[in-house]
């Protein structure tokens, strides 16, 4: 099932929306996700792209769709107008796109390190989903700003949901200022009335989700070998408010100190270096046609990102000639791992020849080991026929001994019957000499 999300930014922030988008795709394969280009020169630069699954509108599309939108623009500068927007966009994707049951809007500057599912599986069947800023004890008092954060807000495709959405758009066209006053600031401080306005209003949960400069005090930031956890729970997605790329002269800006947060190793290497890291990429990506946007745009803030883009650029560069260093060194140690495995081939072959004569030679030697035991055995039967015939021979010398024996005292065997006869007795020994003599 595809889950559905949305943003907004102009061509300034296109290489945040850039790499928001492709740290969501690579977490959540089914995501598709809905753009409004805040200006022409946005919309050139991701149209070029042709990134799939990502559906682009125009800033007078949603205008003509929702005209009150141009009479609050006269009124309020161009941030307070996109804030404006907020609501405007995910109640114009629901209205147009009936078929989507559940969308999310996410603020550009987010970076996902895991797939956002438990949060969508949290919100559930409920009409509504959002994140509390979760500040620290030490800045309770920021709240006054909004206890939820609009970074992450879900939206079911039902009438609790529109309802809500609505409500909100008609808060934001009446007044939508980047300033504090009772009740409200921005487009932001409304959404602490809806838990108690509307039904069906879930607050996630999840102490991965929305992680910020603002609560990374909150909870224990801890290594693990599956990624960063907050409080226990995977980090899914960071929210890089206030994040600013290194540029000539200029040091990257964290947003750490003002929320009274530690730079520690552990942040800079788990969440800081990858996504300036994609932020560079998403950039070189998009180099030649966002450098011809700003360099129509002569603000004072274009400026500085023109020679941010610059620097990032030049490092790109610096960084591909090093990456090529490496691969012509992977290449030769390749080449030379080749040749070394062609002398082991050489030696396996020439070892397999001498294993095939072994076993030639081992055949040959049973062969002539199974003949010599045939013979073995041959003679063996010839020695117990030689041995039989003795056996008899030694039996008839025997008989032969014992016949000249009988005849040799047949004299005295002779003479003592005569005399026994001679006395008128005739004992057993003699009747037995006299059948013998007879015999």
């Amino acid at each position: 099932m595809t889950d559905h999300f949305c943003t907004y930014f102009d061509h300034r922030f296109a290489a945040k929306g850039l790499a928001m988008w492709k740290s969501l795709k690579r977490v959540c394969p089914s995501a598709a996700l809905d753009v409004l280009c805040l200006n022409d020169a946005c919309r050139e630069i991701l149209a070029a792209r042709q990134l799939q699954d990502v559906h682009l509108h125009s800033l007078e599309t949603l205008e003509n769709a929702d005209p009150d939108l141009r009479r609050a623009r006269v009124d309020r500068s161009l941030v307070e107008y996109y804030f404006t927007l907020t609501p405007c966009l995910p109640l114009y994707i629901l209205r147009t796109q009936p078929g989507v049951p559940r969308l999310t809007y996410l603020d550009a500057d987010l970076f996902f390190f895991a797939d956002p599912r438990p949060v969508l599986d949290e919100v559930g069947e409920h009409a509504v989903g959002l994140i509390e800023h979760r500040f620290p004890a030490e800045l309770a008092d920021r709240e006054r700003y909004g206890r939820f954060n609009v970074g992450w807000l879900t939206f079911r495709n039902d009438s609790i949901a529109l309802k809500c959405l609505e409500t909100w758009r008609d808060q934001c066209l009446e007044w939508c200022y980047d300033r504090l006053e009772p009740g409200r600031f921005a487009e932001q401080k409304y959404l602490d009335d809806w838990p108690g306005r509307f039904d069906g209003i879930r607050t996630i949960q999840h102490r991965g989700a929305n992680v910020a400069p603002w609560n990374l005090n909150r909870f224990e930031v801890s290594p693990h070998v599956e990624g960063l956890r907050v409080g226990g729970q995977p980090l899914l997605f960071f929210h890089a408010h206030g994040f600013e790329p290194r540029s000539p002269g200029r040091p990257r800006e964290l947003n750490l100190k003002s929320y009274r947060v530690e730079e520690t190793p552990l942040l800079l290497r788990s969440i800081f270096d990858p996504y300036e890291q994609a932020l560079l990429e998403a950039t070189t990506e998009i180099a030649v046609p966002l450098a011809l946007a700003l360099l129509s745009d002569q603000s004072r803030d274009t400026v500085l990102l023109l020679e941010s883009l610059k620097a990032q650029l030049s490092a790109s560069e610096a960084d591909r000639a090093a990456r090529l260093a490496v691969i012509r060194t992977l290449q030769q140690h390749l080449e030379a791992s080749e040749g070394d495995r062609a002398a082991r081939l050489e030696e396996i072959h020439a070892l397999q020849q001498h294993l095939k004569a072994s076993e030639a030679d081992s055949v040959a030697r049973l062969d002539t080991i199974h003949s010599v035991q045939k013979q073995l055995e041959t003679k063996d039967a010839d020695l117990d026929q030689i041995r039989a015939q003795l056996g008899r021979a030694r039996s008839r010398v025997d008989d032969l001994e014992r016949s000249r024996s009988w005849r040799w005292t047949k004299p005295a065997r002779w003479a003592a019957g005569r005399l026994g006869y001679t006395n008128g007795r005739a004992s057993s020994s003699s009747l037995r000499g006299d059948r013998g003599e007879n015999s």
